[in-house]
């Protein structure tokens, strides 16, 4: 076989792979989870405090490198302020779940009303999507375990509020997922 009909194999083949294979099948979703920053526990709105307001300027710092394809958070204002920075800094709209609905869904819901619209939008995501969640220390392992996350490590030891670290304001825990497995790693900002 001549060396040119070969190379004309091997890229026709390749061209067909590429062609009926979707390039997202390549892409990782990576999805970083954080709390709201600090708040003011003596105000029935718990809004950013101060030093809240400066830990929502470090995360848009912190996440400078990283260009977000999705901002999402629930429908507290603390959360919203939180990521208000990184949004303005990537260009990426918040998207807020769920959303405020009149007298449905107000700044003073329930926390919990938040979880399964956030897990359901979070395993709609395109493959290769960049995603940004904050939520509050009540749902976050439970939207985590909602997307394939397994609890049991020092990272997510529980699914529960039980084993939040409530006085930790600066953990983001990183979830990639893969077509065959999902992993967790945590560090701080």
């Amino acid at each position: 076989m001549k060396r040119n009909s070969l190379y004309t194999i091997i890229f026709s083949v390749f061209s067909l792979l590429c062609v009926s294979m979707p390039l997202s099948a390549f892409a990782d979703t990576q999805i970083y989870f954080i709390r709201h920053a600090e708040v003011d526990l003596d105000s029935r709105d718990k809004p950013l405090t101060d030093e809240g307001k400066a830990r929502a300027e470090t995360l848009a710092t912190h996440m400078a490198g990283t260009k977000l394809t999705h901002i999402y958070a629930t429908h507290f204002d603390r959360n919203w302020d939180t990521v208000a920075p990184l949004s303005k800094a990537q260009g990426v709209e918040i998207t807020q779940v769920p959303k405020r609905d009149g007298d449905e869904v107000t700044n003073r819901s329930k926390g919990s009303i938040a979880t399964r619209p956030m897990i359901d939008a979070l395993n709609e995501l395109p493959d290769g999507s960049l995603v940004l969640v904050t939520a509050n220390s009540g749902n976050l392992f439970k939207i985590m375990a909602g997307v394939g996350v397994e609890s049991g490590s020092d990272a997510m030891p529980c699914e529960s509020k039980k084993c939040f670290p409530h006085d930790e304001f600066n953990n983001i825990w990183h979830v990639t997922k893969t077509a065959d497995s999902v992993s967790l790693q945590k560090s701080q900002y």
